[in-house]
């Protein structure tokens, strides 16, 4: 195993693990919603919550991945009074804007709710979400600068506790008051999120977000043009998962898109766990290499790590969605389950255009990274606009997956020229293989006798196996797991 599958690996696994705590605790949650709101209720939290995550990415102004990027490379360098410049310049302008939006959206709840539900009835919710937004901005910022100096302890360590923290008052307020509960709990799982990062932070010691320097034009300029493009590709992300669910409204109406809700959310849970604990080490390496052929290199160790940890996941979701949805919600929302195995081929799509993707940022091929993922983004609203009507759900599952696979389609010839990448050999043969068994599940689910599919999924997925990880391989990686969890426990030597 290579020293940067293991980095790679490592950073993964240790966040993956507290991403995976925090799943599990989170599905306390969302079983808590399911039952005591009903498809209604989670439609209107589904809208809600991408609204919200619409306005948090505008407020931010996009400035994460360059306070990320500029962080990691004057952290490498040493040069600790640029990276506190980087710091505080990145926290004022995303603070100040979204004190700004707070007062905007408190001052027209009501016009918002009306374009949002078609009625006024929620403004309420309106003004709680956006109470949040300040707040929030705390801990976006210093997330991402705690991740530029590949704190990655840290930033799972945080994950854990605010989710702990936010559950414990959650779910009561949720039963007590139903959607306002719900959103309430917005406030106390930021205002945890903001006390948590505040407490990391202070270790560094040296650096403090509030703090009003001199203004540094060269580094507010960098920040900004990484901005931009972020500010634009983000709010364009959100925008379209919000139009989407919009779509789903209004052809199907509100229950639909409430029993759609376990579709999407493990659709933007597990693939998101794994491709964020990766990126919380992957961005800033990325951001230090120059050469082209190292690029490559770790690109092709990203995508083979991503496919390797989701791949087995998609399968047991394939296999066990049933259950899964009844236990995880309730039986009202089984009519997720026949949709679910177009989404999870969709997800496959996601994690190879995510992983190849990668180098967009650090390499500054911004105007790439713009029109590879706005195009994707048009993709997801445009054809779920053109397919619902017709297939209904269905259509909305087809919509993402091929909102996905067309544009890494093209994203791989455009990487052959722009940095002469190339897929390892393994790589090939790793997506190839998981295609073909996600492809065939999919073709074969509702067509062949259930025994025949199930031996069909539990055939292909020992050859899938077998293909994929050799015998050297996953001794190695048996032994490198059993050291770390042995000096993660104290019962190891720590060098």
């Amino acid at each position: 195993m290579s020293k940067s599958l293991r980095n790679i690996l490592s950073s993964t696994l240790l966040m993956g693990a507290s991403s995976g705590a925090v799943m599990v605790l989170d599905l306390v949650r969302v079983k808590a919603t399911a039952v005591f709101l009903g498809p209604g209720g989670v439609g209107v939290l589904s809208v809600l919550n991408h609204f919200h995550a619409v306005v948090a990415t505008l407020a931010a102004l996009g400035l994460g991945t360059g306070i990320a990027r500029y962080t990691a490379r004057y952290s490498s360098r040493g040069e600790t009074d640029r990276v506190q410049r980087v710091l505080s310049h990145g926290f004022r302008a995303p603070f100040l804007v979204a004190v700004a939006v707070m007062l905007g959206l408190c001052a027209f709840a009501r016009p918002v709710s009306k374009a949002l539900f078609g009625s006024e009835a929620y403004s309420l919710l309106i003004i709680v979400y956006a109470a949040s937004l300040p707040i929030g901005m705390y801990p976006t910022v210093v997330g991402t600068f705690l991740q530029g100096l590949k704190r990655i302890r840290a930033l799972a360590e945080i994950k854990v506790l605010k989710s702990l923290a936010g559950l414990a008052v959650i779910v009561p307020l949720i039963y007590w008051l139903g959607l306002l509960g719900a959103a309430l709990g917005i406030l106390v799982f930021t205002a945890t999120d903001l006390l948590l990062n505040r407490r990391y932070l202070a270790r560094e010691r040296v650096y403090r977000a509030w703090t009003w320097t001199f203004l540094d034009r060269g580094i507010l300029k960098s920040l900004m043009v990484f901005g931009a493009t972020s500010l634009l590709v983000g709010s364009a992300f959100q925008v379209s998962h919000l139009l989407f669910k919009v779509v789903i409204v209004d052809l199907l109406g509100q229950t639909a898109n409430g029993v759609y809700q376990p579709v999407w959310a493990l659709t933007m849970t597990y693939p998101t766990l794994v491709l964020s604990s990766m990126s919380a080490y992957s961005y800033p390496r990325l951001c230090e290499l120059t050469d082209r052929g190292e690029i490559v290199g770790e690109l092709n160790d990203i995508i083979r790590v991503a496919l390797l940890l989701i791949t087995p996941v998609m399968l047991f979701l394939l296999a066990f969605r049933s259950p899964i949805v009844r236990i995880l919600y309730s039986r009202e929302f089984l009519g997720a389950v026949p949709i679910m195995p177009v989404q999870i081929l969709g997800d496959f799509f996601k994690v190879a255009f995510w992983g190849l993707s990668m180098y967009l940022l650090p390499t500054r091929r911004l105007s790439a990274f713009i029109v590879f993922n706005l195009a994707q983004d048009a993709l997801l609203f445009g054809l779920a606009w053109l397919l619902i009507p017709s297939m209904g759900l269905h259509g909305a599952a087809a919509a993402f997956a091929a909102s996905y696979g067309l544009p890494l389609f093209v994203l791989y010839f455009y990487s052959r020229r722009a940095i002469g990448y190339s897929a390892s050999g393994g790589n090939i043969r790793l997506m190839a293989s998981t295609l073909a068994l996600l492809a065939g599940a999919v073709v074969l689910i509702g067509r062949v006798p259930s025994w025949g599919w199930w031996g069909f999924l539990a055939g292909g997925s020992v050859a899938w196996g077998m293909m994929n990880v050799s015998r050297r391989e996953a001794v190695q990686g048996l032994v490198w797991g059993r050291d770390k969890l042995s000096r993660f426990t104290g019962r190891g030597p720590k060098s």
